[in-house]
């Protein structure tokens, strides 16, 4: 569950230095030239949030875009220290920031003026802890929202549980879409934790988590397929064995999707994780696994993230694991590329972290050009690695420093 990633990284936080050493262009601070495509990177130590944003070629464009402490961008709600962005690129001039907890405010800012334009709370009078923000048009979007809440019926829209649909141009909330159907045949006592989204092919595809009340138990994620024109669930693809599948990216010939599942916490890792690994999926119809590959052969460590190198090759991330008494790191976080097509890992890992676990953050790769980056937090003070596809390998061609004012250090990406 992200949750508790988010949890364990507190437990790390200690003073940021700023990196030596590290390759970076200065950014101006504020707005950017809303033609211009690049990264989003949440900068964060999770009690204060920077957003920086980065060109495809590695050059800082906008180093302080909006932060915690922006006095004059126009936030009522200020941001708190759990900002994610959306999982699809941000189609327009704007960029949607998701704040999770415990406020669940959706945050609309200009990237031309870095002004805030409108906020949105999805909480509804529960902790709602949004996953995900689905763009489909100016007047119509999705948020995912993992929390469920059993004592609902004092507001509208209290559920939970489920898919909301928003008019963005308002904006407000216009109606939901109740995932409990997707556990149709499962135990009583599950909800279906609505995670990460994306739309493809005009479809929207949803990974579902289910969890009991107190995360102690948990059932087989699944992928649902929903038709945007009815807001209606037309399939449940269960991935039998795996859970906590939360990470998912479109393949470049647009009808495979490649998800992350990384698996129940605290299970004992000489087990091999068999609960974790990644799945290749076919959305040309109706939904169909088409391969799987298991942790125990990705290095033997619980995955953590994917993107999409190329039509073939994913880059994908692994959480590393402290010792038995917790006081050193026993499994480093890694980041490796793995062949969709032969079914084997290529190459040495990409990056590893040092000495602490649960530093490497969000990969995002941008196939059309070739390049990659990957959030880091610990290296040099927290760096954002940049990686070019050269001679068929990816290699790194630059480090760079996206918040040098604090040093906080990145953990998050978006696409603009």
């Amino acid at each position: 569950m992200t949750k508790h990633i988010t949890s364990f990284a507190k437990i790390l936080i200690g003073a940021c230095c700023l990196a030596c050493g590290v390759e970076s262009e200065s950014g101006s601070s504020g707005g950017i030239d809303e033609e211009t495509p690049g990264f989003a990177v949440v900068n964060s130590d999770y009690q204060s949030v920077s957003v920086s944003l980065v060109g495809f070629e590695g050059d800082v464009l906008s180093e302080r875009f909006i932060a915690s402490g922006s006095a004059d961008s126009g936030l009522s709600a200020a941001l708190g220290g759990d900002v994610v962005l959306p999982t699809m690129p941000s189609p327009g001039p704007e960029l949607v920031l998701i704040d999770r907890t415990p406020s669940g405010v959706l945050t609309w800012v200009d990237r031309g003026s870095a002004k805030v334009r409108a906020q949105l709370s999805v909480a509804t009078g529960f902790a709602a802890n949004p996953h995900d923000y689905v763009p489909v048009s100016d007047t119509k979007a999705y948020v995912t929202r993992f929390a469920w809440n059993l004592a609902s019926g004092e507001h509208e829209f209290d559920e939970g549980n489920d898919v909301l649909v928003i008019d963005p141009s308002v904006p407000e909330i216009v109606d939901r879409i109740d995932l409990m159907p997707v556990l149709e045949g499962e135990p009583a006592g599950f909800y279906p934790s609505a995670d990460h989204a994306l739309m493809a092919g005009g479809q929207l595809f949803v990974l579902a988590v289910g969890f009991n009340v107190d995360f102690t138990e948990r059932l087989n994620s699944r992928l649902v397929r929903i038709d945007p024109a009815r807001d209606r669930i037309e399939d449940v693809l269960v991935f039998d064995g795996l859970n906590s599948c939360s990470s998912l990216d479109l393949a470049p010939d647009g009808v495979t999707l490649a998800i992350a599942c990384h698996g129940a916490f605290g299970n004992d890792p000489q087990q091999g994780h068999p609960d974790s690994g990644i799945v290749l999926v076919n959305i040309d119809g109706s939904p169909r696994e088409t391969a799987r590959f298991a942790a125990d052969d990705l290095g033997g460590a619980m995955i953590a993230g994917l993107a999409f190198v190329d039509e073939r090759t994913l880059l994908f991330t692994s959480f590393g694991r402290y010792d038995d008494d917790l006081e050193r790191m026993a499994v480093p976080d890694t980041a490796r590329l793995l062949d969709t097509e032969g079914g084997g890992l290529l190459g040495e890992p990409l990056q590893r972290s040092k000495s602490v676990p649960f530093t490497l953050g969000d990969i995002s790769c941008v196939p059309e050009i070739r390049t990659c980056v990957l959030c880091d937090a610990e290296s040099e003070g927290g760096v954002l690695h940049r990686f070019r596809i050269a001679d068929g390998e990816l290699e790194e061609r630059a480090r760079l420093r996206t918040d040098g004012a604090l040093g906080l250090p990145p953990r998050v990406l978006g696409r603009f």
